[in-house]
C-alpha cells in the first residue's frame, strides 16, 4: 500500500433528557456522564477519582511536593530511530518502561493504534494499574484500517478491567483519509462488539462541520491547537475555552473531552505563535487552570518528544513533549509535575537490528494476507510525485493489492496501470520495513541457505492486452553511502514483452549473499517501452529455497502414511526452532504459530505442497517481522482447511 501509516476516550451520552431541564441541571448531567467516562465511579481512593475532578485534587506525593498528577496524557511512544511510517514500532520491553513511569504523571493515557505492538498497551496498563483509551489508527490503506478493527475489537472483548472506552479513527475527516460515512461504519462496527463507550477524534472546526459523526459516538474527542491558528500563548487557554464553549453549544446533549491540547518547545512561529521552553510552561499552567476551573477532562499532548514527527509537521512536529525523546524533563516544567516524575527516565535510541527470516518469504500472496513481507511504498521515477502534484489522482488508480480481476491464485491481485509521461518513467519498489530507503536493516535470509540449496524470486505475471513491456527486478536498493543496502547487486529479468495469460518468471538468486534483503522485488517502465501506457497484473512474488533430494531412493516407502506435525526443536527456544511435518498426499497446508488469547501471531507457510517430509523455522518474530516477548505458544497444522494438530512451544529470552 501507497506509505502505509501505522499510528496516532469517552462515556455515556446522557440520552434521555427531559425537555423541561433547566440549563444549569442539564449541565450537572453533562459533567456526570463525563466523570463516569473518564474516570470511573466517584472513590475515596485518588486512584478512583473521575479524571475530570482529579485535576487538583489527586492525592499529592508522598514528599509533598505541591503539583498533582494530570488529568490525562496522549501516549504516543515512538523514540529515537523508531518511526510508524517506516515500519519501526517500539518494543513491548519499551512500551513497559514508559507506561510504569507515565503512571507518576497521570492515572490515564490515550493511545493512537493497535497494530505494531501498539495493541499491547493495554494489557501493559492492566499490569500496572493505569486506565487506558485505545484509539484505532484509520487511514486510507484497507488492510492495515481491517487489522487495526480487528485488535481493538479483541482488546475490548478482553475484558480488562483498566480499559475504560475505545476511540475509532484520530483526524480521520481532517486528512480527507475516508469519507464520514465510512468512519461512521467502522464506529458501529466497533459499538455492536462491545458494550464499551466508542469515540472518535477530530479538531474543533471538523466536529462542528459533521453532526453525523457527533450522532455517532458516545463522546466527541476534540482536539484545539491555538498554536496553529497563530494565537499568542497569553490568550491561548481562553481559545481553547472558546471553542470548547462553541462545541458545547452546538452538541448540548453530548458529552464532550479535550483528546488533544499543547504547544511546542521549539519550531516555527505562526503568527502571534511562538514555541519556546518558556511558552510551553506558560500555556502547560494556564491550560490546567482553565480546566480544572471548567470541570473539563483532558489528554495533554503529549507525554515526549518524537523525532520521526519532522516529516509531518516540520521543524515543530518533534516537540510537543513535557519530556525530551531521551526522557529527561524539560527544565522550565519541572516545577508542574509531581516530584515522582521530576527525575525522568532513561529512553535509549533504539538500535534496529536484522530481521531473521526463511523461506518461502512471500513479497505478495494475497491482497492482506499475513505472509505478505514486503510493502509497495517505493514509488519512483514520474510516479514519485504523480499523486502530489495531481490530487485527482487516487494512488489506487495506479496500484490496486486488492484487484480481483482474474487472479492468478487467491482472491486477488495486484494491477498496475500507468501512462508515462513523454520522456518519462516509473516503478514500485516492494521494500521491507515500509518506506525504506536504506535508513534501516532488512531481513537476513542467509542463516536458512544451505551450501547445495538453490534460491530464486518467483513471480506470475500478465498484461491485459499482451504486448505490454516492463522490467522486473530484486535487491536495487544497493549503495555503499547508504546507512544500510541490499546484501546482493540488482538482479533483474531484463525488458521483457507481457502476454495476456499468466506465465511464471523467476530471477536466479542462487549464491548471492541474501544477509541482507531491502528492496525484494520492483516493477518498471519507461515512455519508449510503452508510449500508450500500460496495465499489468502480478500474482505469487515469492522468495523461494529448493534443497536438493537426498540419495534415499524416491519410492513408496519414502512417502509419509499420514498427515502429521512434529514437536519443534529445540524446544524451549531462544532465538529460532525447526518445525517438522509430513504430508500423505499433495495439499493445500497453513502452518501458523498463535499466542494463548487464540490470536495469530504469524503465518509460517500457506500455499499448496507436494507429499513428503517438510520442514520450516520459525525466528520468534510476528508476521511484521518484530520480536516476540518470551512465553508459551501454539503452532498448528491445517490442511485444506481442516485443522490435523497443534504443538506447545515455549521461547525464552
Amino acid at each position: 500500500m501507497l506509505n502505509l501509516k501505522v499510528i496516532r476516550v469517552y462515556t455515556l451520552a446522557y440520552q434521555d433528557k427531559e425537555e423541561t431541564m433547566t440549563a444549569q441541571f442539564h449541565s450537572v448531567l453533562l459533567l456526570a456522564a463525563a466523570m463516569l467516562f473518564l474516570g470511573g465511579p466517584s472513590s475515596s481512593r485518588p486512584e478512583d477519582t473521575p479524571l475530570s475532578m482529579r485535576l487538583g485534587t489527586a492525592t499529592k506525593s508522598e514528599s509533598n511536593a505541591n503539583t498533582v498528577k494530570f488529568a490525562g496524557l496522549c501516549y504516543s511512544p515512538y523514540r529515537d530511530n523508531e518511526n510508524p511510517d517506516a515500519g519501526i514500532p517500539p518494543t513491548i520491553g519499551e512500551l513497559s518502561e514508559d507506561i510504569a513511569f507515565i503512571k507518576n504523571l497521570t492515572n490515564s493515557i490515550r493511545t493512537y493504534g493497535v497494530t505494531g505492538n501498539l495493541e499491547q498497551i493495554p494489557f501493559l496498563c492492566e499490569q500496572l494499574g493505569i486506565d487506558c483509551y485505545p484509539g484505532a489508527w484509520i487511514s486510507i490503506d484497507v488492510c492495515e484500517n481491517e487489522r487495526q478493527m480487528k485488535n481493538l475489537i479483541r482488546i475490548a472483548k478482553s475484558n480488562l478491567t483498566h480499559v475504560k472506552g475505545l476511540i475509532v479513527g484520530n483526524e480521520v475527516l481532517l486528512r480527507k483519509d475516508i469519507s464520514e460515512q465510512g468512519l461512521i461504519e467502522f464506529i458501529s462496527r466497533v459499538r455492536d462488539s462491545t458494550s464499551l463507550p466508542v469515540a472518535s477524534a477530530e479538531t474543533w472546526d471538523v466536529w462542528l462541520e459533521h453532526p453525523a459523526l457527533a450522532q455517532a459516538v458516545d463522546v466527541l474527542f476534540v482536539h484545539i491547537y491555538p498554536y496553529w491558528v497563530g494565537t499568542t500563548v497569553e490568550q491561548g487557554a481562553n481559545y481553547v475555552l472558546e471553542k470548547w464553549n462553541a462545541l458545547r453549544t452546538r452538541y448540548p446533549d453530548k458529552t464532550l473531552v479535550i483528546g488533544e491540547a499543547g504547544w511546542p518547545s521549539q519550531g516555527k512561529i505562526l503568527g502571534n505563535a511562538i514555541p519556546s521552553e518558556e511558552n510551553q510552561k506558560r500555556y502547560l499552567s494556564d491550560f490546567v487552570s482553565m480546566a480544572s476551573s471548567n470541570h473539563i477532562g483532558y489528554f495533554y499532548f503529549g507525554a515526549f518528544d518524537e523525532k520521526w514527527k519532522s516529516k509531518l509537521e516540520g521543524e515543530t512536529g518533534p516537540h510537543w513533549g513535557l519530556y525530551y525523546s531521551s526522557g529527561s524533563p524539560k527544565p522550565l516544567l519541572k516545577d508542574l509535575i509531581p516530584d515522582e516524575a521530576q527525575n525522568g527516565m532513561s529512553r535509549q535510541p533504539r538500535v534496529v537490528k536484522p530481521t531473521k527470516a526463511c523461506f518461502p518469504l512471500y513479497v505478495y500472496h494475497d491482497g492482506c494476507d499475513s505472509s505478505n513481507s514486503f510493502f509497495s511504498s517505493g514509488w519512483m521515477g514520474e510516479l514519485a510525485t504523480l499523486t502530489e502534484n495531481d490530487s485527482t489522482i487516487n494512488p489506487i488508480d495506479i496500484i490496486d493489492e486488492l484487484c480481483t480481476e482474474n487472479p492468478f491464485a487467491g482472491s486477488s491481485c495486484i494491477r498496475i496501470s500507468y501512462k508515462p509521461s513523454p520522456g518519462q518513467w516509473g516503478g514500485i519498489y516492494w521494500q521491507f520495513p515500509v518506506n525504506n530507503w536504506g535508513a534501516y536493516p532488512g531481513y537476513d535470509l542467509s542463516e536458512c541457505i544451505g551450501s547445495s540449496d538453490s534460491v530464486k524470486l518467483k513471480f506470475r505475471v500478465r498484461g491485459k492486452n499482451g504486448g505490454e513491456k516492463a522490467e522486473f527486478k530484486t535487491g536495487g536498493i544497493y549503495d555503499p553511502n547508504l546507512t544500510y543496502s541490499d546484501s546482493y547487486g540488482p538482479c533483474t529479468t531484463g525488458i521483457i514483452t507481457l502476454k495476456k495469460e499468466w506465465e511464471e518468471r523467476s530471477i536466479e538468486l542462487t549464491g548471492r549473499n541474501l544477509s541482507m534483503v531491502i528492496g525484494g522485488f520492483v516493477w518498471v517502465t519507461n515512455y519508449s517501452q510503452n508510449p500508450q501506457g500500460a496495465t499489468i497484473y502480478l500474482d505469487e512474488i515469492i522468495l523461494e529455497l529448493k534443497t536438493p533430494p537426498t540419495d534415499v531412493a524416491d519410492d513408496e516407502s519414502t512417502v509419509p502414511t499420514d498427515f502429521s506435525l512434529n514437536q519443534n526443536y529445540p524446544n524451549p527456544f531462544n532465538s529460532s526452532t525447526m518445525i517438522s511435518y509430513q504430508l500423505r498426499t499433495n495439499a493445500h497446508i497453513d502452518i501458523s504459530v498463535y499466542n494463548l488469547a487464540g490470536q495469530t501471531v504469524v503465518a509460517l507457510i500457506q500455499q499448496r505442497q507436494l507429499a513428503g517430509s517438510h520442514y520450516v523455522n520459525w525466528n520468534g518474530c510476528d508476521r511484521n517481522g518484530h520480536d516476540v516477548s518470551s512465553g508459551v505458544y501454539i503452532c498448528r497444522l491445517t490442511v485444506n482447511k481442516t485443522l490435523i494438530d497443534s504443538k506447545k512451544m515455549i521461547l525464552l529470552k
